[in-house]
């Protein structure tokens, strides 16, 4: 094992991205393997390569994560309850014999021309995914000497650590990336603002508008209207869906002096444990088949949810929602507290109003 490797190279690399990409090199080197890769396995089953060495290609990774997991002995035999979130020596658990006669040391390793052949790993449990770290030695080098094992074994917390906030975090750039798709697959434009008016993301259909610029603009970062009296108007729209208490929403049609004119929705954007933001939606126009779509879209609802807020802005009651679904009402009245918090409104009559509002849009970009 080479020189000690600090508690605080972990955390270290638990937020600096140049930092953990240089980790799994130096990890490796410390306890005496040729290899290290970290992968992360998403609640949906899908995994993603977090971090790595080197020693493997970027395409014998994606090989690996797409067709191997489920053939990696190693790990499979490393997730039973009495061997996770602790390090091991895989020989402990995984003989040569099963090894050499495995898919996963033949069709993966031996045809990347590898020979990978020895390892010790750890895997580690969350509630948003599992994480996996293995250090690997070729079959001429021999296995891992207690030394390296009992270095490996110390820094076991702080490992666990790094992987599940990392881990964390490769989830939530998996659903920002997913989300963004989601928005710029809107044929709508949809903004999202801070109160002063600073740009926080725009999806495509906004970006071509704000490109345009007859009516809507960004500069230095800010949302910047061209007329003055629609830039009174909108501003005082922002303003009304920003309070800090009772925050409503409005429509109003951005003309600029013109006969053509664009409708903005401005609306609350209840972000949990953030900033309050204001969304714009764009000439957003939304049939009932398509209605829901866009509200779980805008407001982060269910399915279920979402068809609760349609129906109740259609006027029906709980009671005739619950009997089309057969369920008992009070099912239905259990969505109502998620509902209005997602939507930041006080009761039926506010989410009906605010649906009814982007239902009446109308059905183009430009009105």
């Amino acid at each position: 094992m080479s020189s000690v490797l600090s508690a605080e190279a972990f955390y270290d690399a638990i937020l600096d991205d140049d930092w953990f990409a240089h980790l799994p090199r130096m990890m490796a080197s410390h306890y005496g393997a040729r290899s290290c890769n970290m992968v992360w396995q998403l609640p949906d089953g899908a995994h993603q390569i977090v971090g790595q060495c080197g020693h493997f290609l970027p395409e014998h990774m994606a090989l690996y994560a797409e067709g191997f997991t489920d053939k990696d002995l190693w790990a499979q035999r490393a997730l039973t309850p009495d061997r996770v979130n602790r390090a091991h020596n895989c020989e402990e658990f995984v003989s040569a014999d099963e090894y050499e006669n495995s898919a996963f040391y033949n069709e993966w390793i031996r045809a990347i021309g590898d020979d990978t052949y020895y390892c010790a790993g750890m895997m580690v449990q969350t509630g948003w995914g599992t994480g996996l770290i293995g250090f690997h030695k070729g079959r001429s080098q021999g296995g891992f000497d207690q030394e390296s094992l009992d270095g490996f074994s110390r820094d076991v917390l702080h490992i666990r650590k790094l992987l599940a906030v990392r881990g964390r975090l490769t989830v939530e750039q998996i659903a920002r990336r997913t989300s963004a798709e989601m928005l710029d697959a809107v044929a709508q434009g949809v903004i999202a603002l801070n109160p002063d008016g600073t740009l926080v993301s725009a999806n495509a259909a906004a970006e071509a508008v704000l490109s345009e610029g007859s009516l809507l603009a960004v500069r230095c970062g800010r949302l910047e209207v061209v007329d003055p009296n629609d830039a009174l108007r909108l501003s005082g729209a922002i303003a009304m869906a920003a309070r800090p208490r009772n925050p409503s929403g409005s429509t109003l049609t951005l003309r600029g002096g013109g006969r053509e004119g664009l409708q903005v929705t401005v609306l609350p954007l209840a972000v949990e444990g953030g900033p309050r933001r204001v969304t714009l939606l764009l000439g957003l126009g939304a049939r009932s088949d398509t209605l829901a779509r866009q509200l779980r879209t805008l407001f982060g609802l269910t399915a279920a949810e979402a068809d609760l807020a349609v129906r109740l802005s259609e006027g029906v009651s709980p009671h005739d929602i619950a009997q089309a679904r057969g369920v008992n009402v009070s099912t239905v009245r259990s969505q109502f507290k998620p509902l209005y918090a997602k939507m930041q409104c006080s009761g039926q009559l506010q989410v009906a109003s605010l649906v009814q509002r982007i239902r009446s849009t109308g059905a183009g970009l430009w009105s």
